[in-house]
């Protein structure tokens, strides 16, 4: 995957919870285990291809669109101090589009 500019990760990053919330969850808390590293380095894993699965889905949903508006509203607004209330519209409409349109994938 290309890289991308900081605004086009966050707004992927609003939608993480929704399709992978169970394998963030199960990464963090091997985090804090911390007794066998090998767990977290596979749910490591796990979650950087849930991620990768979730911009593929979004890429081919019908939420690229709010996705790309809620991108360039977090550009615009990027030196504001209330960027994410200006955007905050943007972002809950692209989560719920997120729920219906691509659900759970982990």
């Amino acid at each position: 995957m290309d890289p991308m500019p900081s605004n086009a990760l966050e707004s992927y990053s609003s939608v993480y919870g929704i399709t992978c919330g169970d394998i963030m969850y199960k990464f963090i808390a091997s985090k804090a285990n911390q007794k066998r590293p090998e767990a977290t380095a596979d749910q490591a894993d796990k979650l950087m291809s849930c991620f990768n699965a979730s911009v593929v889905k979004i890429q081919e949903s019908p939420c690229n669109e709010l996705r790309q508006s809620y991108a360039d509203c977090l550009s615009r607004e990027s030196a504001t101090a209330s960027r994410r209330t200006s955007c905050l519209a943007l972002q809950s409409k692209l989560q719920e589009c997120a729920a219906k349109h691509v659900g759970q994938l982990d």
